[in-house]
């Protein structure tokens, strides 16, 4: 038997789960400890993770270190998230936090991120494979960010990060001075030309990469769920 401890630093919340390991049943979920702190509004309101917030997440740390002990876990992993993952101090962020807690913070990028949902999810294999049977679309939503896996026929076809998250919205709203009458209207607008941009950034990328080959730009709209019109105004407008 084995005890292994995994600890999410996230925009929202630091959260911890001990889970035991043995070869007959396989993992069990034993203990899961949540400490609501907002890493990400310092960040995308600042740019970067002030000292207050870090010294508050250290003491949580030490806390889960501590509970660590208790159960005598034989290994651990501590992972961040978009918070950490933008912030402009980082480097500094993640030398304190060693030297306080003595843990060391690997930090996620978006592509590992995304790995790590479609595992979790793939983990139920039973489930997983009935769902994957047809178009699915597999949705994180979290405080700094959405992570989107498309899948059509037991295949994966597209993988994305948008920056769209819950908690950066809502200090996006909040800093704009937006006020609670206007904010579901204001807020469908912007998650709209979040969604916007980014397909046309995208579509902007892949015809750089592929500027020799001979692209359809109905086909590659069509495939992106775009009216082709609509596509070549926007990428003009962008371009």
């Amino acid at each position: 038997m084995k005890l292994f401890a995994a600890i999410d630093i996230g925009s929202c919340e630091v959260e911890m789960k001990i889970f035991q390991i043995t070869s007959g049943k396989g993992i069990k979920e034993i203990d899961c400890v949540c400490h609501r702190m907002e890493l990400g509004k310092d960040v995308y309101r600042d740019g970067r993770i002030g000292v207050e917030m870090t010294d508050e997440l250290c003491r949580v740390l030490n806390d889960f270190v501590r509970i660590m002990k208790g159960y005598r876990v034989d290994d651990w992993r501590v992972c961040a998230t978009s918070a950490v993952r933008e912030a402009g101090n980082q480097l500094v962020f993640l030398d304190r936090v060693k030297r306080h807690t003595g843990l060391e913070v690997e930090v996620l990028s978006n592509a590992s991120q995304r790995f790590m949902d479609y595992k979790s999810i793939a983990s139920k294999e039973n489930e997983f494979n009935r769902i994957i049977q047809k178009g699915t679309a597999i949705v994180d939503v979290g405080g700094g960010s959405i992570q989107i896996s498309l899948f059509d026929k037991d295949r994966l076809v597209a993988s994305q990060n948008m920056k769209i998250g819950n908690l950066r919205l809502r200090e996006r709203m909040m800093n704009e001075g937006v006020s609670l009458k206007h904010y579901e209207t204001l807020l469908t607008e912007v998650v709209k030309n979040e969604f916007l941009d980014h397909q046309i950034e995208t579509a902007a990328s892949y015809f750089s990469a592929y500027y020799n080959s001979d692209i359809n730009i109905s086909e590659y709209a069509a495939s992106n769920g775009m009216i082709i019109s609509r596509f070549i105004k926007n990428f003009k407008k962008y371009t």
